[in-house]
This record gives C-alpha cells, sequence and structure tokens, in this order.
C-alpha cells in the first residue's frame, strides 16, 4: 500500500470512528459516507496550471453527473477559479443552468475569493478584489456569497468591502 493511501485510510478510519461515536445514544445511523477526491486548491503547486484547469474542469462536470445521480450529493466548488475554468470550456447550458440551480438550492457551494491565497500579507483593497469575479457571477444568478476568506482569525466579508464598493459593472 502506498503512503498515500496509508494517509486515506487512517484519515477515512478516523471519520468512520467519530462518526459512529457521535451517533451513539441517539437513533440516528450513518447511511452514507461520501469522500471527497479533492480538498484544496494549488494552482501551480501539485501541477502545471494547465493541468490543474482540466483537472477543475473535470471536477465540476462530474460533480455535475453525481448530483443528477443522487439528490443528496453536495458539494463545494473551493474557489471560483476552479468555476471559471468550467465557465470557459462554454459547457452547454442545460449544463450551466444545472450548475445554478444546484447553487441557488445550496447544494453546491462556490467559494467567494477568486483563489486562495496568503490572505494575512494582502491589503483590505486587494481583499476586496480578490472577491470581484465571485461577486459579479453571484449577481447574475441573484445569489449572494456572504464570506469569502479569513484573515487570521477575522472573517472579510463581501457583503461589507473594505474599501468602497465592489465592481457594479
Amino acid at each position: 500500500m502506498s503512503s498515500k493511501a496509508s494517509v486515506v485510510s487512517v484519515w477515512l478510519s478516523v471519520g468512520v470512528v467519530a462518526a459512529c461515536a457521535g451517533a451513539r445514544g441517539n437513533d440516528a445511523a450513518i447511511k452514507r459516507i461520501y469522500v471527497a477526491p479533492m480538498s484544496h486548491l494549488d494552482i501551480g503547486f501539485t501541477d502545471a496550471p494547465s493541468a490543474v484547469a482540466s483537472k477543475m474542469v473535470a471536477m465540476v462536470n462530474e460533480a455535475l453527473d453525481q448530483a443528477d445521480k443522487d439528490p443528496e450529493y453536495v458539494f463545494n466548488i473551493e474557489t471560483f477559479w476552479q468555476l471559471d475554468q468550467w465557465l470557459a470550456t462554454k459547457p452547454r447550458a442545460d449544463r450551466q443552468q444545472r450548475l445554478v440551480e444546484l447553487v441557488q438550492s445550496s447544494r453546491f457551494g462556490v467559494g467567494a475569493a477568486y483563489v486562495t491565497l496568503h490572505t494575512s500579507i494582502m491589503s483590505d483593497w486587494a481583499l476586496d478584489r480578490l472577491c470581484e469575479p465571485a461577486q459579479d457571477w453571484a449577481r447574475r444568478i441573484r445569489r449572494v456569497f456572504p464570506v469569502a476568506v479569513r484573515r487570521g482569525t477575522l472573517p472579510h466579508s463581501t457583503r461589507r468591502p473594505l474599501h468602497g464598493p465592489v465592481s457594479t459593472a
């Protein structure tokens, strides 16, 4: 067994044990456990940016397919960059509409920041601009992404930009 598989196996085991322990004492039984194949975006760290972009497009398509198969399936797109890569492929209108429906019903979440950065070194102005692409898209689909990133221990809210209004164009 590879070291990666061992780590996944250990964390999965820990999660199952914790979930079972939490279910004791009530009638709730664990009926399903979901394992997420991707948990964090690193553009250019794990692979070339173009290869990462291709993987993100496939990830969104796979999530849409899974949501159609399972009405309880939920998914989170960590950053707007990931969704932007999918949108850049010009998916069929019905696929785009399905994604919008899933976001509007809260089955799919979308991170309000364009990418994940070391936000503790960013200015308030830069943090506001980091949220613009996702906020523009959110307005088009009549959705709000209220908190984008954490800066140290304080959230940076997209509802109250620190340096004037975020783009309304």
